[in-house]
């Protein structure tokens, strides 16, 4: 997402850490992150907001597809503890 922090690399002068992680370098590599021109500056709650509003179907379509398999794993468990119950009052009679 090419950003740093939620709202900005500060974020990150407020935390335990106390400065910028070298995960919010343009490069890696050799990066000083006390350099603001090395950085990402931009923070990532904006990048991902925009980001799920672009992509909403897509989100949305992939957590109904892993919904799916659960919901019809209830649907089968339910069915088996009827059939298993049914059959054991059949016996008994």
């Amino acid at each position: 997402l090419h950003c740093c922090g939620s709202h900005d690399y500060m974020d990150w002068k407020d935390t335990k850490l106390g400065h910028v992680p070298i995960s919010c370098c343009m490069n890696t590599t050799s990066c000083d992150t006390d350099d603001v021109k090395q950085i990402y500056t931009e923070g990532c709650y904006a990048k991902v907001v925009n980001f799920l509003d672009a992509n909403i179907g897509l989100v949305g379509g992939a957590a109904l597809g892993v919904a799916f398999f659960p919901l019809v794993g209830v649907i089968l468990s339910c069915c088996l503890a009827k059939n298993i119950n049914k059959a054991k009052y059949e016996q008994m009679a």
